[in-house]
């Protein structure tokens, strides 16, 4: 599995988005069945083991369509 710990997504004004190495990236498809809720700090924890910072939990975009 490529992605063992999982993956972060986000919600904004009904659009899913999926953090990627790059930052937040769109999905075209509606919530993954499998994804479930985070708290904050289990947030930031998967951000530590990917890689990311912390801080872009809060920098996703803004729905633009």
């Amino acid at each position: 599995m490529a992605f063992p710990s999982g993956r972060i997504l986000a919600v904004l004004a009904g659009r899913v988005y999926l953090l990627a190495s790059d930052g937040w990236d769109p999905l075209a498809s509606p919530r993954p069945h499998s994804a479930r809720p985070l708290k904050r700090a289990d947030a930031e924890a998967l951000c530590r083991q990917l890689g990311h910072p912390i801080t872009v939990l809060d920098s996703v975009p803004e729905a633009d369509y």
